[in-house]
């Protein structure tokens, strides 16, 4: 299983134990021998990862002009809605 999918998994489900929060999800993560390059798991990980919206496939484009770096209008956004990259359904 892919590391998110059973970071959002368990995060939804909670574990035998019942519901999971951030810290102990870090900690069963760690208990698993999991690593994200190469590192342990740390709560700000694990926030992070659920907190980007990539991973429920929401993606923005053109945020930025490429040749100035200037943030742009917020209306002229694109805004585009991915594919979930997640099936949070059980």
């Amino acid at each position: 299983m892919h590391i998110a999918d059973f970071i959002f998994k368990t995060c939804v489900n909670g574990d035998a134990d019942g519901p999971v929060g951030i810290t102990r999800l870090a900690h069963i993560l760690n208990e698993r021998g999991e690593r994200i390059d190469g590192k342990r798991f740390h709560v700000s990980i694990v926030h992070g990862i659920l907190c980007n919206t990539a991973y429920i496939g929401f993606v923005m484009y053109n945020r930025r002009d490429s040749r100035t770096g200037e943030a742009r209008p917020a209306d002229r956004d694109g805004q585009k809605r991915a594919v979930a990259l997640l099936c949070l359904s059980t």
